[in-house]
């Protein structure tokens, strides 16, 4: 029988050899439309009721001497639509451009810019005080976002954090807050699952608390130390509650790194929460929070010099 022979291109778009002859590139039947009509008329041709097309009525069969180099018309027909090179359309390539332009965002990440939080190395910290035969907690957490500007009289910042990574009892929460001695494991398991269930935080329905900085300007008062005092002013929402605050923080620049230290106190009550407590009050939590920020910023967040602000009117 007559037959093809593949050509040495991986492809297989390189010249086919029938009976030691180079034969034309891409006869007729090797073009894709050519391939399509051949794939159509053999479509018509397997459906019920109708005689399947012998090999004496144009098209090649397939050798029966089992050289697997060797590939009739049909069978290279078929091996070149389900095996061979793929040529995407334009809506295809259209598609995969559209793709990879919207997954670049999330691939690449930017550079971190001046005021930006270090996520990494910033924490905060809320100590947790008691009432009648209580323990004092000591929390730790994590942002999720941020960023501060000192010295910016108007929209300074935003500060969110994930309180959902907030945990109790800590060594280095216990450590950085001055509380003495450690938690064993199962009463900080306890203390978690209270402080993050629906009876207190919620962080299932309310899983961030925001800090929105309205101004970040040098504090009038003076500072304990050397280092250059501000005041942070703006409003705090937790539980989905919305306060005003003040937050007096010390600046202290380290390399290319700023570091804000500085807290303030709530009230559990003002934000819609019902402080812990068990057997009748014998054993439970104040209502009044201490919150401790130590918040690191990429450096160019502060100012050179600041100037000192005047009394707030």
């Amino acid at each position: 029988s007559e037959h093809y022979k593949r050509g040495p291109c991986d492809n297989f778009v390189g010249e086919m050899i029938e009976e030691g002859v180079p034969v034309p590139r891409e006869p007729a039947w090797l073009t894709r439309a050519g391939m399509d009509a051949e794939a159509q008329a053999a479509s018509r041709e397997r459906r019920p009721g109708r005689p399947q097309r012998s090999s004496g009525d144009g098209a090649r069969a397939a050798p029966t001497h089992g050289n697997p180099g060797w590939t009739t018309r049909e069978n290279f027909r078929v091996n070149r639509l389900v095996t061979g090179p793929v040529r995407p359309s334009a809506t295809t390539a259209l598609w995969a451009t559209a793709t990879l332009l919207l997954a670049l965002p999330g691939l690449v990440r930017a550079e971190p810019a001046p005021g930006d939080v270090d996520l990494a190395n910033s924490r905060a910290y809320v100590l947790v005080g008691k009432t009648g035969l209580g323990h004092e907690h000591a929390v730790i957490g994590r942002l999720s976002a941020g960023h501060a500007h000192l010295g910016a009289a108007a929209q300074a910042g935003t500060l969110v954090f994930d309180m959902r990574t907030f945990q109790a009892d800590t060594t280095p929460a216990r450590k950085a807050l001055g509380l003495p001695g450690e938690t064993d494991a199962d009463t900080q398991r306890q203390v978690n699952e209270n402080m993050l269930g629906p009876a207190i935080l919620d962080v299932a329905r309310h899983p961030t608390a925001t800090l929105t900085i309205d101004s970040a300007l040098p504090s009038p008062r003076k500072a304990a130390g050397p280092k250059p005092a501000y005041d942070l002013l703006g409003t705090f929402t937790l539980h989905g509650v919305t306060r005003r605050v003040t937050i007096p923080v010390e600046v202290e620049q380290a390399g290319q790194i700023v570091r804000l230290s500085g807290g303030f106190t709530i009230r559990q009550t003002d934000f819609g929460i019902t402080p812990f407590k068990k057997f009748g009050g014998v054993v439970g939590v104040a209502d009044e929070l201490r919150i401790h920020g130590d918040i690191r910023l990429v450096a160019g967040a502060a100012p050179a010099t600041p100037a000192v602000r005047g009394p707030a009117p």
